[in-house]
């Protein structure tokens, strides 16, 4: 893990992370007349001495920030209730720094084996999360573990790696707040009746 003190510099420095190469690191420190590349090299050699230092930590601020905003929500009340408040802690994250969005959809997008272990953490914690929630009464007992899980993490993270397709569809930010609570009242509405009528209602011939 990474040290806390240090969370918050990992936090801004998601969004420029993609510009830190590999050869950067291997030079000398830069000379006090800084170009932004220049400084974003010193940073990262200073404080995380490599590059997959510092994803390590971005991964684990994003991570801690997903556990401690599921953490605080209050599981008592109706089901739609505690839904309502598990979106809004999730979306609060997501759409609330584009920062992160963006460096999560980049991340999970390369396919490398930091992002499979980003991966695999997300899709351990909300499993855990649809546990706790199946053993307080508030998910429906007896559907698969495997695949609630990732079905959950398809609706959260959907958004956040085709964000620019979206975008293109929809003229506008596909976190701007009245997309991202439109998008969230359709998940919730699926999420707690389905998508399909459970019977067919055309009458039989």
């Amino acid at each position: 893990m990474s040290n806390p003190d240090l969370e918050p510099a990992a936090r801004r420095m998601a969004a420029l992370i993609g510009g830190v190469s590999d050869e950067m690191l291997d030079r000398p420190t830069p000379c006090p007349d800084y170009r932004l590349g220049d400084l974003v090299e010193h940073v990262v050699v200073h404080h995380f001495a490599t590059k997959a230092g510092l994803r390590q930590a971005v991964d684990d601020a994003v991570l801690t920030a997903f556990e401690a905003a599921l953490a605080a929500v209050d599981t008592h009340g109706a089901p739609a209730e505690v839904s309502e408040r598990l979106n809004q802690a999730v979306a609060g994250i997501i759409g609330g720094d584009r920062a992160v969005s963006d460096y999560l959809g980049r991340s999970l997008f390369e396919a490398t084996g930091a992002s499979q272990r980003l991966f695999d953490a997300l899709t351990n914690l909300v499993t855990a999360g649809l546990d706790d929630l199946e053993e307080a009464g508030l998910v429906r007992p007896g559907t698969d573990r495997t695949w609630r899980a990732y079905t959950v993490l398809f609706i959260v993270l959907g958004p956040i790696v085709l964000s620019r397709q979206l975008e293109a569809r929809l003229r506008t930010d596909a976190f701007a707040p009245d997309v991202v609570s439109a998008r969230s009242a359709a998940n919730i509405d699926i999420l707690q009746h389905g998508l399909f009528t459970p019977d067919d209602p055309r009458p039989r011939m």
